[in-house]
């Protein structure tokens, strides 16, 4: 049985189907949740660094009011999400739950993923999965398919 479950979230948000079903899998166990969000620039609504947007222009150096305003809106863009995540920690179904706890890092999500179960160290993992063109996966990868393939426990995929 699953007792310690990261459920890796791309935005936390109460109608994640991955969060419903990790939470309900670790009421059934009466087992922990780990709620686990990566911040990543351009992933869930994060600001993209200036700049970010035009890959082929080499060299190019934001002035400083430009950086300082990036930097203003990637804080409060991580502040939003850690409070959104310790909201999911105080609703009535996580009540059911042994422990519940939430972790937000920086860092590319598949790989913050498999390095958080296996600090935790989590029984099993619960990861969404996006209905993206097989050109789209091609290009820009698949959470996902990076979790199955590299993970250090059992994984679960929740089709959003």
């Amino acid at each position: 049985m699953f007792k310690r479950i990261l459920i890796a979230l791309d935005k936390p948000q109460a109608d994640h189907a991955a969060f419903r079903a990790g939470l309900g899998l670790a009421a059934l166990a009466q087992g922990q949740v780990q709620l686990f969000h990566s911040l990543f620039p351009g992933e869930g609504g994060a600001p993209m660094p200036p700049g970010g947007d035009v890959f082929f222009v080499p060299g190019y150096i934001p002035d400083a009011s430009t950086f300082d305003s990036y930097q203003r809106s990637w804080a409060d863009h991580c502040q939003r999400n850690q409070e959104a995540l310790e909201a999911l920690t105080q609703l009535p179904e996580a009540a059911a739950v042994e422990a519940i706890t939430a972790v937000q890092i920086q860092g590319t999500p598949g790989r913050s993923i498999c390095e958080a179960a296996a600090a935790w160290p989590a029984d099993l993992i619960v990861v969404g999965r996006r209905h993206q063109s097989a050109i789209s996966e091609l290009f820009m990868g698949s959470v996902s398919s990076y979790v199955l393939h590299h993970a250090p426990c059992a994984v679960m995929v929740v089709p959003d």
